[in-house]
């Protein structure tokens, strides 16, 4: 009876152990840098996952926002197989819309100016364009792109005065597609003499050099 009673238990002990290890969650393991960066109209090649307790040919990626190689943005790949996840931020770049171009620009109450501006990315971003020359100023203005919306945040240019008011800001558009700066609306505020004066405006940009 107690011979009996052994073989049960290791019965029972490697029932357990067998439970134990089917049961056990995989764990999903990022191939490469937690973060990677593509130019506008590269498309996305996965670095790829390792997988325990499972198999890396099983695992889904999805995109927030869905991946598109032709808008400047910061998406989130997630990749999922069963209770396990793993995420890696993807950056498409704004570096190729950089360069020359000429710029019509339809000031309100004024006029139309022809001016030449150049672009140019910000060391050490993906999505921050610097532009020098921004309505025919000596200034340099940033514009930081997210999707389809390229936002010039209120900023004073390092050479104006802040304290007197002297301001820029705006949005744009642009065509990630063919890598080209479309528009900008904007404001800005200027000091003229001891007078401050605000210009609204909406310029127009065609690439003269990439």
């Amino acid at each position: 009876m107690k011979k009996l009673f052994g073989i049960f238990a290791i019965a029972a002990v490697s029932a357990v152990m067998f439970t134990s290890c089917e049961t056990e969650d995989p764990i999903i393991t990022l191939v490469g840098d937690a973060a990677i960066a593509f130019d506008l109209g590269e498309e996305f090649v996965d670095p790829g996952v390792t997988v325990e307790n499972g198999k890396a040919e099983d695992v889904v990626v999805t995109f927030s926002p869905e991946y598109n190689k032709n808008k400047v943005d910061e998406y989130t790949a997630t990749y999922t197989l069963g209770t396990a996840t793993a995420t890696r931020a993807v950056w498409v770049k704004s570096n190729l819309l950089a360069g020359t171009y000429g710029v019509s620009d339809a000031i309100a109450g004024f006029g139309t100016i022809e001016y030449e501006v150049t672009v140019a990315q910000k060391a050490g971003e993906y999505n921050v364009i610097r532009i020098t020359g921004f309505n025919d100023f000596n200034i340099v203005v940033e514009a930081t792109i997210n999707g389809d919306v390229i936002t010039i945040p209120t900023q004073t240019p390092s050479n104006w005065n802040a304290g007197a008011g002297e301001l820029v800001q705006g949005t744009g558009t642009y065509d990630g597609e063919n890598k080209n700066l479309i528009n900008f609306t904007y404001t800005i505020k200027w000091l003229d003499g001891g007078d401050l004066i605000t210009d609204t405006g909406v310029a127009t940009y065609t690439r003269v050099v990439k």
